[in-house]
């Protein structure tokens, strides 16, 4: 399953626990964001390298490293929407909303919002069946904590 390539094991009071990784999953579809109009701007490509920067800042990961898995990952991948059914199937309300949040993130890393990206995230928002007044409370969360 695609999925299981955003999944992290964090150790909570000596017990591993499962759970994913937003942030990688957000680049992850914002990559396929930019890939959706046939094809991915070096601009594009620098503000997902730029948040993966910003996302493994402080591990031993490097973020290109990171982006060729993720391009890898893409092109092995038999569709978008079957990761969006997966993620539907598999995370709860809260964990569709980090996601989102994390696009959004994604979206304004270089201070600005195109619109094909409002748009691309609000579709995904909307195929997660995340509601129109969440993700615009999440964008404003956003777009209030980089002003």
């Amino acid at each position: 399953m695609l999925i299981d390539f955003f999944r992290k094991k964090i150790v909570e009071d000596d017990t591993e626990v499962n759970a994913y990784d937003y942030d990688l999953l957000g680049c992850y579809l914002a990559y396929e964001i930019a890939k959706s109009d046939g094809e991915v701007s070096s601009e594009e490509i620098n503000l997902i390298k730029n948040e993966l920067e910003n996302i493994y800042k402080n591990s031993e990961m490097n973020a290109d490293d990171v982006f060729l898995d993720i391009k890898k990952e893409r092109d092995q991948s038999i569709s978008f929407y079957e990761l969006v059914k997966e993620i539907n199937s598999l995370f709860e309300k809260d964990e569709k909303e980090f996601v989102i949040e994390s696009l959004w993130k994604i979206a304004y890393a270089d201070n600005f919002l195109d619109s094909n990206e409002d748009t691309l995230i609000r579709r995904i928002a909307d195929m997660l069946g995340i509601k129109r007044s969440k993700v615009l409370q999440l964008k404003d969360k956003i777009k209030t904590s980089i002003q």
